[in-house]
């Protein structure tokens, strides 16, 4: 399916594989224009995953996607590179959940995952991630939850102005989990231009101030924003553009 979309133009940006009567079943999506150079491969063990991550780091190629599935074989693969221009990331893959965990403790500020993928085989729990350095978005993700906690861990972030960006769901201890990312812009931090700070002067509240500045009446119930700034432009001699006006 792949060598046939990838004719007509199209490349995998998205890959999920789950076990079905104890085979792989694959699904994708895919789309034109994503990447210029891309690599797509399944059946790998995680070392040869990391192997393919350096040789194509050296192409100007990035992990995108990472899954994992288990088989008869033991756990495989399946992963995309693309040339995604990320200027910072880091990819954590099969680990195990403390290791994880631990990577996760010290992802240095302002890294988001874009990508998590949790699978089990026997008593075998792998975690694997993709977080990039994003200064425009706030991220915050969870895994191990039951479908109650997904249910409540949405709610509560979909109040606070969050979308789901990632949603995943495996079996651990033949019980159904839910792993979830979710993000929101981050808020503008608003900062003062020094040019228009003054010294802050603290005055008692029972004194009054008459400000040495010519009054100008406003001409509609809904102009005093005008009116207000046209006092302070005929106060420093900001001269009109339109005389007329």
């Amino acid at each position: 399916k792949v060598i046939s979309m990838k004719a007509k133009g199209y490349m995998p940006v998205d890959i999920a594989v789950a076990p079905v009567a104890g085979k792989p079943e694959f699904s994708a999506i895919f789309a034109k224009g994503a990447f210029e150079k891309w690599q797509s491969w399944h059946g790998h063990t995680a070392q040869e995953v990391i192997a393919r991550t350096g040789e194509y780091s050296r192409s100007g190629m990035q992990l995108v996607d990472v899954n994992a599935y288990p088989t008869d074989t033991g756990m495989q693969f399946a992963a995309i590179w693309g040339d995604a221009e990320w200027d910072d990331h880091i990819s954590a893959i099969a680990l195990t959940k403390d290791k994880f965990q631990d990577q996760v403790r010290r992802l240095p500020a302002g890294f988001v995952p874009v990508s998590i993928n949790v699978a089990s085989i026997a008593d075998i729990t792998v975690y694997s991630g993709i977080f990039i350095k994003d200064n425009d978005f706030v991220g915050e993700f969870r895994y191990d939850l039951t479908a109650a906690d997904l249910r409540a861990y949405f709610d509560r972030h979909v109040d606070a102005g969050y979308a789901p960006f990632v949603l995943a769901t495996y079996n651990l201890n033949l019980q159904p989990r839910y792993a979830a990312v979710f993000a929101k812009k981050r808020p503008v931090e608003v900062k003062s231009n020094p040019i228009f700070v003054r010294q802050q002067v603290s005055l008692p509240t029972t004194v009054g101030r008459t400000l040495d500045i010519t009054p100008v009446l406003q001409k509609t119930q809904v102009w005093c924003w005008l009116a207000v700034g046209e006092m302070v432009f005929r106060h420093y001699g900001v001269r009109s553009k339109n005389p007329n006006d």
